[in-house]
């Protein structure tokens, strides 16, 4: 967001800034987005974050961040909210042992997939984003596959040279990596493909960086349970809400 802002990036500003003295949080309002973050807080730090902000005014905004802060601040709020996506924040730093050999092999995505990678990335999208859906399958080729596949972190699971499951690393500006665009085929799921494919993956980012993040649904226990048998650890929660304009 601040990288944007810098860049003079049209469709992002940031209005306002602020921090609460004696804790970690922290926010930001790019309206009419407003981010709230941290995870030292209490009551009087929530009740703080009301008074500068003024929630009982707010009458359309996108509010994301931790969840806690972002639905002690919202209880202020008359108009109608929606919840759009709840996730859980997740670590690793060490992999567990690994629980099952499963047939098959990592390798890396190649263009000759294109085709089955294609569909799998655009059924992860309609399972992540349902009705919400930014791209659709040309888009998720062009704009994401085949990037991934020139940028070789798109990683595939192989058994009989069919694959299974896919994952992309995905490495930020500030070195840290993260696992995303995790998908297996739905008739194979609950065979160990996905935990499998998360395993080594995480495995060999681990042989060159300190942890590898990744971010799931909070309440889709399937993907969760992979990550935490794989070694991954909870260390936030994050939410989004829209506040919806009133009623005229």
């Amino acid at each position: 967001m601040v990288n944007w802002h810098k860049a003079g990036h049209e469709k992002v500003k940031i209005t306002a800034a602020f921090n609460i003295e004696g804790s970690d949080v922290f926010g930001l309002w790019s309206a009419p987005s407003l981010m709230i973050y941290g995870t030292q807080f209490d009551e009087p730090i929530i009740n703080e974050l009301i008074r500068g902000i003024d929630p009982g005014k707010m009458d359309h905004a996108s509010v994301t961040g931790q969840r806690e802060l972002v639905l002690g601040v919202l209880k202020q709020v008359k108009n109608k909210k929606t919840i759009i996506s709840e996730r859980n924040v997740y670590e690793c730093k060490e992999v567990r042992p690994l629980k099952v050999q499963v047939p098959g092999e990592m390798l890396f995505a190649d263009m000759n997939d294109i085709d089955t990678l294609s569909e799998m990335s655009f059924q992860f999208q309609k399972e992540e984003y349902g009705d919400r859906l930014e791209k659709n399958i040309d888009e998720m080729r062009n704009e994401v596959v085949i990037p991934a596949i020139r940028k070789q972190n798109l990683l595939k699971w192989v058994d009989k040279g069919v694959i299974k499951s896919i994952l992309q690393v995905s490495i930020s500006d500030v070195n840290a990596p993260s696992i995303m665009h995790f998908f297996t085929k739905e008739e194979v799921r609950k065979q160990g493909y996905g935990y499998a494919l998360a395993w080594h993956a995480t495995n060999d980012v681990l042989f060159e960086y300190e942890s590898c993040g990744l971010v799931t649904k909070r309440n889709y226990i399937p993907s969760n349970k992979t990550f935490q048998n794989v070694g991954y650890e909870k260390v936030y929660d994050w939410i989004k809400v829209i506040v919806e304009p009133a009623r005229q």
